[in-house]
């Protein structure tokens, strides 16, 4: 999956989107289905995890897919730092490339980086504005209620 904003007001409009990678795809509506309906269920607040979940990471740089990648793997419900996520990919100078990295994430959720902290546990990030950092705290409030009817620790 690719940031895109689909449905158009006319189809063509979609091709143009879509660009020369159209003839390569494949019109499976499944996939958005399964990726809605989990959408869904955890905007209801019942745990889900996205690993299932192909992302298209073409024109990510390696350094943003290992990234990425490892802040998908941070469970529910819990917090890392941005730091800790640099020590995480083996660069343990990298906590601001880490920021830069997760600002360019277009697929948030799916790639949670609510989930990155400041080194002293501060809502920092996610575009650095305060609407957007109370978004992070909605987001992170939600999965504390999730952990808590699973009966995990918060």
């Amino acid at each position: 999956m690719r940031k895109i904003t689909l449905p158009q007001n006319h189809p063509n409009n979609c091709l143009k989107l879509l660009g020369p990678n159209v003839d390569r795809g494949v019109r499976d509506y499944s996939y958005f289905t399964k990726v809605a309906e989990s959408l869904s269920m955890y905007f209801d607040g019942i745990p889900v995890s996205f690993e299932e979940n192909l992302i298209d990471l073409q024109g990510a740089s390696i350094f943003q897919k290992l990234t990425w990648q490892a802040c998908r793997k941070i469970p529910i419900g819990e917090t890392r730092s941005y730091k800790w996520l640099a020590v995480k990919i083996g660069i343990p100078s990298g906590a601001r490339a880490v920021g830069q990295a997760m600002a360019k994430n277009q697929l948030p959720i799916i790639v949670p980086c609510h989930r990155i902290l400041g080194i002293k546990g501060q809502l920092v990030g996610f575009g650095g504005k305060a609407k957007q950092t109370r978004m992070k705290h909605k987001l992170l409030e939600l999965e504390s209620t999730m952990r808590t009817r699973k009966g995990l620790e918060v």
